[in-house]
């Protein structure tokens, strides 16, 4: 992706934008809405994220979803019922704006880092959607390299708190392989055998 581009980006139902306005950062981020139809769908997943997000600023939570179908229904869900709990939004980073609004690398670069100082600040309050665990993979980064390298760097000191998503293999290959990333992450699975059926594995330190 070149600077100065659009970059593509899944569009998530009524989106706004951050509600932060005193950080130059915040107008990167659009939280996630979703309404009541939605938030009943997939709901022990939804209920199982929505825990682990909660319960503890330092763990994530990846959706095991190998065919993709269920991943924004859940996301929309896990919206919701964050919101109804009170004290912490669901949040997308802008990258079509982030792309296309950095005149070259070292802008592009400061303003991710500034972006994730400011997520890191408001920890207890913010989690970030990524759309695939690919942001963060060395082997198949899409948003690029260094957007992989950053992300990563964030992830691995628990500095952000991301929701995101996945297929089996990738997950075990990515995060459950990696002793950096592996005590940090909670997966959540649809059952194979069941569309609505649960399973959820923690990853202790090793």
């Amino acid at each position: 992706m070149a600077f100065g581009q659009e970059a593509d980006r899944t569009v998530v139902s009524k989106a706004t934008s951050a509600p932060a306005a005193n950080s130059l950062f915040a107008k990167y981020l659009m939280e996630v809405g979703a309404t009541a139809d939605v938030s009943k769908s997939y709901g022990q997943q939804a209920a199982a994220i929505t825990k682990v997000l909660s319960a503890n600023a330092e763990r994530n939570a990846v959706l095991i979803d190998n065919t993709g179908y269920a991943r924004d229904l859940v996301l929309q869900s896990v919206a919701a019922r964050l919101t109804s709990k009170g004290g912490k939004r669901l949040y997308r980073v802008n990258w079509n704006a982030l792309f296309t609004l950095a005149k070259d690398e070292a802008a592009f670069d400061r303003e991710l880092k500034g972006i994730l100082a400011y997520l890191e600040a408001n920890k207890a309050t913010t989690t970030i959607y990524l759309d695939d665990i690919a942001s963060f993979s060395s082997e198949t980064p899409v948003l690029g390299a260094k957007v992989s390298q950053i992300l990563y760097a964030a992830l691995s000191q628990g500095k952000i708190q991301i929701l995101s998503a996945a297929d089996a293999d990738t997950f075990e290959r990515q995060i459950a392989g990696d002793k950096r990333l592996r005590s940090r992450f909670e997966k959540i699975e649809i059952a194979k055998d069941d569309d609505q059926g649960l399973s959820v594995t923690s990853f202790l330190p090793i």
